[in-house]
This record gives C-alpha cells, structure tokens and sequence, in this order.
C-alpha cells in the first residue's frame, strides 16, 4: 500500500490532542499543589505567631498573679501545662488536668505546736506500762484468794440464874474460818483474861462501869493441836468464842461485851483481824 505524503491521520491527531491535553493538565496541577503548600505554610505561620502571642499574654497573667498573691494561682495551670508539654489544654486528658490542678491548689497550713510539760513516751514504753500494770493487778487477785477467809455469822448474848438469886452473862461470838489451798491456819484458844498465856487468840473488853467479877472464857473448835484451834488447808471451820461475866456485890449493872480482835498463823506470820463487834446489854446480878 503506497503512502501519501502531506496527509496526516485521524489517529495522529488524536495522539496528540490527548498528549497536549495531558501536559496541560499537569502543569496545572503543579500549579495548584504548590499554590496548596505556600498557602498551608502561611497558615501555619500565622498560627505559630498568634501561639507565641497568647503564651506572652498567660506569662505576662502569670507574672500579675505571683505579684498579687497565692490567691489567684490557679489561674496559671494552662500556661503550666504548655511550657512543659508544649501541648495545649484540649489534648491533654481530664485526669491530668485534674491531677496538675489539685496539685496546684493545695496550700499548706501550718498547725501550732502546743507545748506541753509532761513526757511524751514512745508507744513500746506506754504499752510496757500497761502490761505491767495489768500483770500488778493479777498479783495482787492471786494473793487476796490464797489468803484466809472470815465470816462473823453470830454475836449473841445470854442471861443465867446461879440458883442462888443472881444472874451472870454469857457472850459469844461465831466466826467461819477457811483456809487457802496452800496453807493451814491455826488460832490460840486463848482470851484477854487468859493467865500465862503465851499468844493470845481473841481479845475483848467489857462495856460497863466498874464490873470487878470473874470473867471466865471458853473457845470451842472441831481441830485442835497445841492448843490452837487448826482450820486445815482448804477445809472451812467454826469457831465459837464464849466470855462469861460473873458480878460481884459490887458489880451489880449492865454489862456486854465488845470482841476487839482475832490473832492467826498462817504462812509462817502472825496476823490481827478486826472482829470490832459489841453483844447487847445484860442486867446482871450478885
């Protein structure tokens, strides 16, 4: 097939219309992209100055509230939080905004000291005393219940005929005694109007003017040795104490008798328990 010369193609021309379309194309959309990014710098500038400008107004605020006082501090947490982090307030989370205010506000009160005379101990000392004290008060229960124990459980009188038209008394006093477990307790059997007597077990005094009789006694008890009555360790024993008042031609009245004290071994001691109680009256008669 022969070529004609001077004659151009449809298809040529279409070639380069499409090629000419898309140069153009192009060169514009180089066009806009730079146009893009200066107009993207320019922006960023601006917002670079209006950041710098608002930072030097909250410094310039800063420096006001540090001038007026601790008052008005709080008001500088915005500014705090973008010096260090270089971000602003919105792109910080609620929880360290509020962590970084609590933070700020707190103003440390200082409390007086009250000044006192008297020793602070450390707490190891107050509770050594404590303890000890405690340990005092079971010593001292313990020794109560290991000593003897003394019940009064009678103090009567008695008035008897001599069958020769006079009258004498009798006055007597009952006491329960027990003994520890530990322990025996032994009681003379003997009174105040006891001759020779080496220890004497109740004494007495009799209530009346100028009684000059016989005064005569008698202590009765289950256990003796020695002449001691013996409540053994552990066991309760009764024991009665009689004191009988014979008048005289000049000792007629009324007379009682007041039982003064009780003396007791036991534990290897001596020891008074105070009896302290008074019989009732009798007339008594030579």
């Amino acid at each position: 097939m022969a070529i004609q010369k001077g004659f151009i193609s449809t298809s040529t021309l279409i070639i380069f219309f499409l090629i000419a379309i898309l140069l153009i194309g192009g060169g514009f959309g180089v066009y806009k992209y730079s146009q893009v990014i200066s107009e993207k710098q320019l922006v960023e500038v601006e917002l670079l100055e209006q950041k710098d400008k608002e930072i030097e107004i909250l410094k310039q605020q800063i420096e006001q509230e540090q001038e007026l006082g601790p008052e008005t501090a709080t008001s500088s947490e915005a500014v705090v939080i973008e010096e260090v982090s270089g971000e602003s307030v919105s792109d910080i989370e609620p929880e360290v905004v509020e962590v970084i205010k609590t933070v700020t506000e707190y103003v440390p009160i200082e409390v007086p000291q009250v000044e006192s005379e008297e020793e602070v101990l450390p707490l190891e000392d107050v509770i050594e005393e404590d303890s000890l004290g405690k340990e005092e008060e079971l010593v001292e229960q313990v020794i109560e219940i290991d000593e003897p124990d003394f019940l009064i459980s009678a103090v009567k009188q008695t008035s008897f005929p001599d069958g020769f038209g006079g009258i004498y008394g009798g006055y007597e006093v009952v006491m329960l005694v027990t003994a520890p477990e530990n322990s025996d307790v032994l009681i003379p059997q003997t009174t105040t109007n006891t001759v020779g007597a080496a220890r004497i077990g109740f004494s007495y005094s009799v209530i009346g003017e100028n009684f000059r009789g016989v005064e005569n006694s008698q202590v009765i008890c289950p256990v003796r040795r020695d002449g001691n009555c013996r409540v053994k360790a552990g066991k309760s024993s009764e024991i009665t104490t009689t004191i009988w008042l014979y008048p005289d031609a000049d000792s007629n009245g009324n007379y009682s008798v007041m039982f003064d004290e009780m003396y007791y071994f036991f534990n290897g001691e001596w020891y008074t328990y105070d009896i302290a109680r008074t019989t009732a009256k009798i007339n008594l008669m030579y």
